[in-house]
């Protein structure tokens, strides 16, 4: 969205709106403190739009996407945010790819802020201790969440707030501590791994998205950093939400869009570059995730942009 311009802007919000030629729509953001800023999307471009950017500050990344489909890159990390849906990420450092595709509407709500600002909302012991235990397990990480009917509501109430100025500024951090109440709270009573357990669990995930190419199975990745199967797949559940195997299958689904959309690989290529000695194989497996097969898929793709 870099070719965005400024509109308007005052010490506490900026608006940002989309070129006529590109198409409409706005992105606003609010910056409630020096610690915590709220980015309100909602635009729709002409044509496909890719964004490449570096950050280096050290923020938490809470996304709400209500409506469209977005293809993203976090430090080689390929993932695809599907409305509706939660992802939530915690880097140092992170160079970002943006993938908007043309034609589609996209509503989202991207919360930033610092750990110390994320801590500042919890005052007891054990709810601050879960919270730092939460801040090292998310260190390098993306976490995807399926959006609950309450998470929506807050979400949709953020993005069509009325309210201007200081008012503004403190419906939407009052939203944004409900949003964190609605997160966090079903953690408190929730069993997680221990932080040795944590460290290898997070190892496998990083087998897996850089290996995205090896015929991996849970005996062979839980026999590499030392864990049993078992507490491989419970653990790996827990800490990420999803089984191994199932976030295996998703990563070279989503690995597979980003070399058919952005990287330009054929179809052949693709499943060469994932593993799938049988054409049949990955092409069932793509529909299974996608709904369509993947030569269908680039079709559509080049329809939207002859459309254009």
């Amino acid at each position: 969205m870099a070719a965005i311009v400024a509109h308007e802007s005052s010490p506490k919000t900026a608006t940002l709106r989309v070129p006529t030629q590109l198409g409409e729509g706005t992105v606003a953001s609010v910056t409630i403190r020096d610690t915590l800023t709220v980015v309100i999307t909602d635009v729709q471009f002409t044509r496909d739009q890719r964004d490449d950017f570096h950050e280096d500050s050290e923020m938490i990344e809470l996304n709400y996407v209500l409506a469209g489909d977005l293809i993203c890159s976090v430090n080689n990390e390929p993932f695809r945010m599907q409305s509706p849906t939660q992802a939530i990420s915690y880097f140092h450092q992170s160079n970002v790819t943006l993938k908007t595709a043309a034609n589609q509407r996209v509503q989202k709500v991207e919360i930033r802020m610092t750990p110390e600002r994320l801590l500042s909302y919890f005052v007891e012991t054990k709810e601050r201790a879960m919270i730092m235990s939460f801040l090292q397990r998310q260190l390098g990480q993306i976490t995807q969440h399926t959006l609950t009917p309450i998470i929506k509501q807050r979400v949709y109430e953020i993005l069509h707030c009325s309210y201007e100025g200081s008012f503004k500024a403190l419906y939407i951090e009052a939203k944004v501590i409900e949003l964190l109440v609605a997160t966090f709270a079903k953690q408190t009573s929730k069993r997680l791994p221990n932080a040795s357990e944590t460290h290898k669990l997070q190892r496998i995930k990083a087998i897996i998205l850089a290996e995205l190419d090896q015929p991996h199975t849970v005996n062979s990745l839980a026999s590499r950093v030392h864990l049993s199967d078992n507490k491989a797949r419970q653990g790996f559940k827990q800490l990420f939400g999803v089984p191994i195997i199932t976030f295996l299958r998703q990563q070279r689904m989503e690995k597979a869009a980003w070399l058919l959309e952005v990287e330009g690989l054929t179809v052949t290529d693709t499943a060469v570059a994932l593993c799938y000695s049988n054409m049949s194989n990955f092409t069932v497996a793509f529909r299974n995730y996608f709904g369509c097969n993947p030569s269908h898929y680039l079709k559509l793709k080049i329809m939207m942009i002859t459309h254009d």
